[in-house]
């Protein structure tokens, strides 16, 4: 994975519903990246081609949390977990990417910011 033939690695937040049997991948990068389309299209094709049948959907989120050569992914990843859980713990459905998007957080200040404080509540 990686822009222009450069390698590099990147961290998305993988999270499933086993009431719902979606599986939701949580990407940071929009998917208007090409690279990102290619390995998100690729994930897809060899989830489904599993001999695994628990999954019957896979939603991708596409908000545009970090630009391509940002390394805040990780973080991203916990907070998109994070707030996935919430979302689904409260009730909300969520079927589709819009409705994905919509409960993801916006504001990576805010997040690096809950992470510093629970690192030091918690070491």
């Amino acid at each position: 994975f990686g822009c222009d033939g450069m390698e590099d690695s990147h961290t998305i937040g993988v999270l499933y519903d086993k009431k719902t049997k979606i599986l939701f991948c949580l990407d940071s990068l929009p998917n208007f990246i090409k690279e990102v389309k290619k390995y998100q299209t690729i994930l897809k094709r060899y989830i489904f081609k599993s001999p695994n049948k628990e999954i019957k959907k896979i939603i991708f989120s596409n908000k545009h949390q970090q630009n391509f050569n940002e390394y805040t992914c990780n973080n991203w990843a916990i907070a998109n977990i994070e707030a996935l859980q919430s979302a689904l713990k409260e009730g909300k459905t969520i079927n589709n990417t819009r409705q994905l998007n919509a409960v993801l957080p916006d504001n990576i200040n805010k997040i690096l910011q809950e992470q510093h404080n629970y690192v030091l509540a918690n070491s």
